[in-house]
């Protein structure tokens, strides 16, 4: 299934077609159906892309992108909620072309974002883009699942003129991303070219003794690396009480001395899968699990694997995920007991953070606002994750975890 994001304005729906990520020293760009003719808004959108000014790369990675759109776009902000959920969609893997089949979903929507708090604020002449859009959706098939997304003021001032669409009302991203379906996040990423030449092949000759010889060798290698993986001791992420919580969060990101507290293990399991030719799409898919000792799960390579699913016993109401080095937030979808992790386009270090009880809307907002304003450069450790007070009275639990 594809998500095909289209931005109501007054002239009609505009379809997103595309979004490809460019090289960090060029501007990001809105180009009309792929041409070089470039849209009135290209200088806003680069401008939403920005770190700092904008959110796009906050959220998703990528400095500078270029997004392909089927018509013009001339002003105002109120492109900025669909072209968010585009890049949502699009790192996920699930980006449509505008050109809907038979269960894709659509969504349309205008609002205007604030980049500070999240929050999706109203936007003017929604009664005249609903009509405008009228004419489009009356030609979809009853198979095509279609959302309208619109800022709670204006939802409240249309919601009982238009009976005919499915109008959400959407106050945050937070409710325009649970839009998107829940099993989304699973879809893989391009891996980098770094994490592809960690994985390169070595030439194996073409003696048939000396290949048996090296399966034989790799096994036991495979064996003893295994072996040692197991016999690696950390420290237990238990959880804690208030004031105990800032020592737990340092010894599962610290990697100094530690003590084994096994038997105090909870229990938490990674699923991995992976494809031995690149193609998350075939049958033959391998499967490793990762089962946490101390709070850490084992180390795994980030080239050729198609999925990462996480259950973790008592603590699974919310679960969020952050990078270490991007500051990156995601929080995780839940599908069938299991928490999807999106693929990373790189290789990353990140912990998870799974909560006893539901994170609201408002204690994400400031863990994300607490990251954002964080350095560029900085590198988060325990005091800096123990400094969120969304996190000093909760009951949670901590886990790493490094993809390279």
């Amino acid at each position: 299934m594809k998500v095909h994001v289209y931005i109501a304005t007054t002239q009609g729906l505009v379809a997103v077609q595309r979004i490809h990520q460019l090289d960090p020293e060029i501007s990001s760009v809105v180009s009309i159906n792929g041409t070089s003719s470039i849209a009135s808004i290209s200088s806003a959108y680069h401008n939403f892309v920005k770190k700092g000014a904008g959110i796009i790369e906050a959220d998703f990675g990528g400095q500078s992108y270029r997004v392909n759109i089927d018509a013009q776009i001339d002003q105002g902000n109120s492109w900025q909620l669909g072209l968010y959920l585009a890049h949502a969609a699009h790192a996920r893997g699930i980006l449509g072309d505008g050109k809907p089949q038979t269960g894709d979903l659509l969504i349309c929507a205008t609002g205007e974002v604030n980049t500070s708090d999240r929050k999706v604020m109203a936007v003017d002449q929604v009664p005249l883009k609903l009509d405008k859009a009228n004419a489009f959706i009356e030609q979809l098939t009853p198979s095509v699942n279609l959302q309208f997304l619109l800022p709670e003021t204006n939802y409240a001032a249309v919601i009982t003129k238009h009976p005919q669409y499915k109008l959400v009302n959407v106050r945050s991203l937070d409710d325009a991303l649970a839009c998107l379906p829940a099993q989304a996040a699973s879809m893989v990423m391009e891996p980098s070219q770094s994490g592809a030449a960690l994985n390169s092949t070595t030439n194996i000759a073409t003696n048939k003794w000396l290949v048996l010889a090296g399966l034989v060798l790799i096994i036991v290698l495979a064996g003893f690396v295994w072996s040692r993986v197991n016999q690696q001791e950390f420290v237990a992420a238990q959880p804690v009480q208030p004031q105990q919580r800032s020592q737990s969060v340092n010894s599962v990101i610290t990697d100094g001395p530690t003590n084994t507290l096994a038997a105090n293990d909870v229990a938490a399991r990674l699923v991995l899968t992976y494809s031995n030719m690149g193609n998350c799409d075939g049958q033959k898919l391998k499967q490793t699990t990762l089962l946490a000792k101390g709070g850490r799960f084992a180390p795994s390579r980030l080239q050729n694997v198609c999925s990462m699913r996480l259950s973790i016993a008592k603590h699974d109401s919310s679960v969020i995920a952050i990078n270490l080095h991007s500051h990156k937030i995601i929080r995780l979808a839940k599908d069938n007991e299991e928490f999807v992790v999106p693929i990373p386009a790189n290789s990353a270090n990140y912990i998870v953070l799974a909560f006893s009880s539901p994170l609201s809307t408002e204690e994400y907002t400031e863990i994300w606002s607490f990251l954002f304003n964080l350095p560029d450069d900085l590198v988060l450790d325990a005091d800096k994750i123990a400094a969120i007070s969304a996190l000093k009275e909760r009951d949670y639990l901590i886990f790493n975890h490094q993809l390279h």
